[in-house]
């Protein structure tokens, strides 16, 4: 009997991840990944409270500075999702109307006026303002709206729930990179390697992978050494604890990159940036560069 590599499970094989291995493999033979110029970057904890949000809204918001385009970020956390929220944006029309459309076409050609604007660059295709809507965006309709905005745009954040529902699987299948959150402690720690097990047996190769550490607590951590040890993976970033710079983000309404150029965390979130980007872009000697770009350069030498 002939095997493929999408029959390859990690063995032993739990019945929890036969299952997500299942609901993956039917993903992929509704749509197959598209392969186009966009780079989608999946962010991602299955532990709440994490900074996953404010990562994502950031990082897009540094993409798109620092190349000087338009990124679209999708808000997948469909019960408690902020991304309107963290840009002082008031969406008229939401992931959850465009959902109900159902001929490709019309999808397509409504697309483009779901992105609302944000000065900084970012397209915020928004996440529905009640909970009770979440059922409406579903898999294939992600596998729709995706490769459509892959056509159009370099790079393509999104904001993915903690859970491993069906959307988030179809949502990190069809990523070309997953930054996996975690902070320092040890409650974290073990829902990260316990996600990095998951991964395994979806047949997610490391190098789709990224870490990124954020201090959300002032007091002492686990060592970088030790997290980097229990993963498996070497750490991308290390986000260092801002006692107020996020909160005000928030409250504000102004992403900290955007508002706080000079911060610690700024300055790490931007070289995150750079480092995720396409390596074509960050080879290119651009002709007129950002004045984010021209930091994190002179900062990386």
């Amino acid at each position: 009997m002939s095997r493929r590599a999408d029959d390859y499970l990690v063995k032993p094989v739990v019945p929890a991840e036969l299952e997500l291995k299942v609901k993956v493999l039917l993903s992929r033979a509704k749509a197959a990944r598209t392969v186009s110029e966009a780079k989608v970057i999946s962010v991602f904890s299955l532990r709440g409270g994490v900074g996953v949000t404010s990562l994502a809204v950031n990082l897009a918001v540094s993409l798109a500075q620092m190349w000087q385009v338009e990124v679209p970020l999708i808000d997948l956390a469909l019960e408690s999702g902020h991304g309107a929220l963290m840009f002082d944006l008031k969406p008229k029309y939401t992931l959850a109307e465009l959902a109900q459309r159902t001929e490709e076409s019309v999808i397509e050609e409504l697309l483009d006026g779901y992105l609302v604007r944000h000065e900084s660059g970012v397209r915020l295709l928004a996440a529905p303002p009640s909970p009770a809507q979440a059922d409406l965006i579903t898999p294939p309709f992600l596998h729709t709206v995706l490769p459509m905005l892959k056509r159009k745009f370099e790079y393509i954040v999104l904001d993915t729930a903690s859970s491993f529902s069906e959307l988030t699987l179809a949502a990190l299948d069809l990523s070309d990179l997953i930054i996996v959150v975690l902070s320092p402690d040890l409650a974290s720690l073990k829902v990260s390697a316990a996600t990095m097990d998951v991964f395994q047996a979806l047949d997610y190769p490391k190098e789709r992978l990224a870490v990124v550490i954020n201090w959300t607590f002032p007091r002492e951590g686990l060592p970088q050494k030790n997290i980097e040890a229990a993963l498996g993976l070497p750490i991308n970033a290390v986000i260092p604890y801002e006692r107020t710079l996020f909160v005000e983000a928030i409250n504000s309404g102004v992403p900290a990159v955007w508002s706080h150029p000079t911060a610690s965390a700024t300055m790490i979130i931007e070289q995150l940036a750079f480092q995720v980007s396409k390596p074509e872009m960050r080879e290119k000697e651009e002709e007129s560069p950002s004045e984010m770009l021209l930091r994190v350069r002179e900062r990386l030498g």
